[in-house]
């Protein structure tokens, strides 16, 4: 029964967008608040900012499992397989494949030079595979966080449409001269009170403290990792 009635309303307000979707109006007779429209411009980039950001942070926290650059990578342990007629490539991340082939080149290598580069390149990667995995962890804390903030923007884009929807049909009523007076009034009063709400939610988002906090923690972090790669491959200078 509920999902009939939740059908029903959906395919309503299907309905109700495609009318306005094709039966656009002049708003000659209905004006939002004073600033909404540059309140909401900035909303948007900042909204935008936030999607973007967290689409980002998604690609840093799984790059090493299948970007072109590592799957280019694997096409290299492939041929490797083949020619040594062994197993190389195991499901792991790129990291932990590159210490593999260390470990791969330090056991069946005769050269000393070479073992030593081997057990070097196997020690170093290891280690980093297991800071990037730390780094997942933080990265994922933070995609959390963005996450919140992308739910209370899509209240927010609630709102949005409910001052949209608000206005449509104020401006509609009034094009149709089908209520009366007092009617009209009334709802001018509830799409400034709605206009305002919306405002007040928009302005509150696009000063939200969390937004910078979660960049700085995210460029400390980045920092921090890439530091603890130069520190293990730091060995292969010496």
């Amino acid at each position: 029964m509920v999902e009939a009635t939740v059908r029903r309303i959906d395919m309503k307000e299907i309905k109700k967008n495609l009318i306005r979707k094709f039966h656009k109006i002049e708003y000659k007779n209905t004006d939002l608040n004073p600033g909404y429209f540059e309140i909401e411009e900035e909303y948007l980039k900042v909204r935008n900012g936030v999607k973007m950001l967290r689409e980002c942070l998604k690609t840093f926290k799984h790059y090493e499992h299948g970007s072109s650059a590592v799957k280019y990578l694997y096409d290299g342990f492939y041929w490797l397989e083949n020619k040594l007629k062994t197993s190389i490539l195991q499901k792991n991340d790129v990291y932990s494949n590159v210490a593999c082939a260390g470990n791969e080149i330090a056991k069946y290598t005769k050269d000393k030079v070479r073992k030593g580069l081997g057990a070097n390149m196997q020690n170093a990667y290891t280690n980093v595979a297991e800071n990037k995995n730390a780094f997942n962890n933080e990265v994922k804390n933070l995609l959390l966080e963005l996450d919140v903030l992308m739910e209370e923007a899509s209240a927010i884009n609630q709102n949005r449409k409910g001052v949209r929807d608000n206005r449509y049909d104020l401006e509609k009523a009034i094009l149709d001269e089908q209520y009366d007076t007092e009617y009209i009034k009334a709802e001018r009063k509830n799409l400034s009170a709605s206009c305002k709400n919306c405002m007040k939610s928009m302005n509150s988002y696009i000063r939200d403290k969390r937004i910078g906090e979660i960049i700085v923690r995210f460029q400390k972090l980045h920092c921090r990792f890439y530091n603890s790669i130069v520190d293990e491959l730091y060995v292969f200078e010496q």
